[in-house]
């Protein structure tokens, strides 16, 4: 039988698993380990996080455009100085990562994704831009890519550290000296998530048409 940490970091780099599949076996694993911070961040991925819940960093999108809707025309990229909005306009995706799955072929065909504003947010743009408007923002495919490419690599990363450590398992089982050794890796969560958004920072972004340019009819 064979290791069982080789074969969960030959799936986090085999492009065709399904990231769903990885994720269910991380966590199997983490639970076995008693890798209690490791648990909770895979959970959260698989379901989604909660509005009142902090999103990691690579959750968090920059680079979004800010739209407004004017009656007749629809949205529109709205009116507004950009540096007056510097800050505001960073969106948290909290989706649930088998229905952002389920969404990633037509996310990347489209560029983006229009989201709407939440009450206390949209408020506030509004005040800041003198919109009497609803308020907007897209968000573009990369930002979504991220968080998938992402959890692949961490979790590669997480299964490359228990290995280091002479954490292998076989099956679902795990020794004793095993599950000891394992225990310093569960602090580490931000170490390797920070090595993750790393090295998927070195992958090309998605090809495919500016959402922008399919809003206003330009692709």
């Amino acid at each position: 039988m064979g290791s069982t940490m080789h074969t969960l970091r030959e799936m986090a780099e085999d492009p065709q698993a399904s990231l769903s599949d990885i994720l269910e076996k991380a966590l199997l694993q983490a639970t076995v380990l008693r890798q209690k911070p490791i648990q909770q961040w895979l959970r959260r991925e698989r379901d989604g996080y909660a509005a009142d819940e902090p999103v990691p960093d690579y959750r968090r999108a920059e680079g979004t455009t800010l739209l407004a809707w004017r009656p007749g025309a629809g949205w529109i990229q709205a009116p507004v100085d950009e540096t007056r909005i510097a800050g505001l306009t960073t969106a948290e995706l909290r989706m649930d990562v088998p229905d952002l799955l389920r969404k990633r072929d037509r996310i990347i065909k489209d560029g983006g994704v229009r989201e709407e504003l939440e009450g206390s947010v949209q408020q506030r743009l509004q005040a800041e831009t003198h919109l009497d408007t609803r308020l907007a923002l897209v968000v573009p495919a990369r930002s979504y890519v991220r968080i998938l490419d992402t959890l692949r690599l961490a979790v590669k990363v997480w299964s490359d550290r228990l290995i280091e450590a002479g954490i292998e398992g076989h099956g679902s089982a795990f020794t004793g000296e095993e599950k000891q050794l394992a225990q310093p890796i569960a602090d580490q969560l931000d170490e390797i998530l920070a090595e993750a958004a790393a090295l998927q920072a070195e992958l090309p972004p998605p090809t495919a048409p500016g959402f922008m340019a399919r809003l206003f009819g330009r692709a």
